[in-house]
């Protein structure tokens, strides 16, 4: 007879806490993650968070906020909402927890709106190669990303069909060029917020 808790003699029993809900609220979720690699995305109405396999699925208007949250280790999480604005309205809120984490903006002509999407503790944005995308960040933004370098490396593709990704400084006369460098062979320009 097998026990309502506990393991199997064959290992196939999994305990799961499961909260019931009255509904009358939406609730907020959470989600840990367990790779170097995931994508969160959403499709048809359908937020899912996935590494090797779906770790959550729900219509993303079932919950008040999803928080992903990362571990001590690099990470690289995909944003793939299919084009369009990725910004604070989806009730997403990311954290890249330690390490070196990259956040990669997937999907033609998207927008990354850093000013209206919590995002914490990670060091690159990859606006991918493929396709035009832009991104929208202020200086509260690069401390949130980045909150003891202050230093956030934005990376974006070639040219595509004539057009450059774009970055939009929210604060934008809160900023100056600053120095220029060549890092792994790639021209970087730099922009330091202003005294």
């Amino acid at each position: 007879s097998l026990a309502p808790t506990g393991a199997a003699d064959d290992g196939e029993v999994e305990d799961y806490v499961v909260s019931i809900l009255d509904g009358s609220t939406m609730p907020d979720a959470s989600v840990q993650l367990i790779g170097a690699a995931t994508t969160v995305s959403i499709r048809n109405g359908q937020l899912a968070v996935q590494a090797d396999s779906v770790l959550f699925s729900a219509p993303a208007d079932s919950f008040a906020l999803l928080t992903v949250q990362g571990v001590a280790t690099d990470e690289s999480i995909t944003l793939d909402f299919g084009g369009g604005e990725v910004d604070g309205s989806s009730g997403l809120q990311l954290d890249g927890g330690g390490g070196t984490n990259t956040l990669v903006v997937d999907g033609a002509d998207s927008v990354l709106d850093l000013t209206l999407l919590p995002v914490e503790n990670f060091a690159v944005i990859d606006l991918g190669v493929d396709h035009v995308n832009e991104l929208v960040i202020d200086a509260a933004a690069i401390r949130s990303l980045a909150p003891t370098t202050h230093s956030v490396r934005v990376v974006g593709g070639e040219v595509t069909a004539g057009m450059p990704d774009t970055i939009v400084l929210a604060d934008a006369d809160s900023w100056r060029m600053g120095e220029t460098s060549v890092v792994d062979g790639r021209f970087i320009r730099s922009i330091v917020r202003a005294p």
